[in-house]
C-alpha cells in the first residue's frame, strides 16, 4: 500500500508495552488492546464480568488510543468462522454456510453488545480509527526494553496466527517471525503530547 501512494494502517501483530500505537516499516500499527468474544455477548453473566474487565483496563491503559475489539459479525449470527471452508487452501465449488445460533442466542448478544457500547460512549470518549490517525502523533525508537518486549510478544503472536483457518494447511510460521523481526530497524513507537 505504502508504495502504492494509499494511505494505510495495520491490525497489528506486532506489540509494545501497554499496546502502544507504533510503527512498522513505515505504517502506522494499531494494537488490539481489548477484547470481547461473541460468545460472552450471548450471555448476561459473562457479558457484565467481561464488561468490567474492559471498562477496567481501559483505565489502566495510559495511550491515547485503545483498539477494543467487540466481535465478528459472523460468529454473532453462525457457530463457525466465515473461512472455515477454506481452510487449508480448500475451495469449495458452491458457497457453504455455517450453522446459525438461535434467535434467541443472536438476540440477547445484539442486546448486550448495544448496552456496552452505550455505556461506553457515556463513560469514554470514543475516537474512531480515521481520527486515531489524524492525532499529532510523534514517533522514537524504541527503548532496548521495549524493543525485547516487542520481540517477545510478536514472536509470539506471529507464531499463534499459525492456526487461523484462512492459512494453508502446515504453515511454519518461523519464516514469518524471522522475515518480521529483520525489520526491526524501522520501528517506532508513537506517543501523543
Amino acid at each position: 500500500m505504502k508504495r502504492l501512494g494509499i494511505p494505510a494502517y495495520v491490525y497489528a501483530q506486532t506489540q509494545f508495552p501497554n499496546q502502544a500505537v507504533h510503527k512498522f516499516n513505515g505504517v502506522i500499527a494499531l494494537p488490539q488492546a481489548l477484547s470481547i468474544s461473541e460468545s460472552d455477548w450471548a450471555d448476561d453473566t459473562r457479558t457484565e464480568a467481561a464488561s468490567k474487565r474492559v471498562f477496567q483496563a481501559i483505565k489502566e491503559i495510559d495511550q491515547p488510543w485503545i483498539g477494543l475489539f467487540v466481535g465478528h459479525p459472523t460468529k454473532f449470527r453462525y457457530t463457525d468462522w466465515w473461512d472455515t471452508p477454506y481452510y487449508a487452501g480448500r475451495t469449495p465449488p458452491e458457497p457453504e454456510y455455517g450453522t446459525p445460533v438461535s434467535q434467541e442466542t443472536y438476540g440477547r448478544s445484539k442486546v448486550n453488545l448495544g448496552s456496552f457500547l452505550r455505556q461506553l460512549k457515556t463513560q469514554h470518549e470514543i475516537v474512531g480509527v480515521d481520527e486515531a490517525l489524524e492525532l499529532p502523533w510523534q514517533f522514537s525508537p524504541p527503548s532496548p526494553a521495549e524493543l525485547k518486549f516487542y520481540i517477545e510478544h510478536t514472536s509470539a503472536n506471529l507464531r499463534g496466527a499459525k492456526n487461523w483457518p484462512i492459512h494453508c494447511a502446515g504453515l511454519d510460521p518461523e519464516l514469518i517471525v524471522q522475515k518480521t523481526l529483520a525489520l526491526n530497524d524501522t520501528l517506532k513507537v508513537g506517543s501523543v503530547d
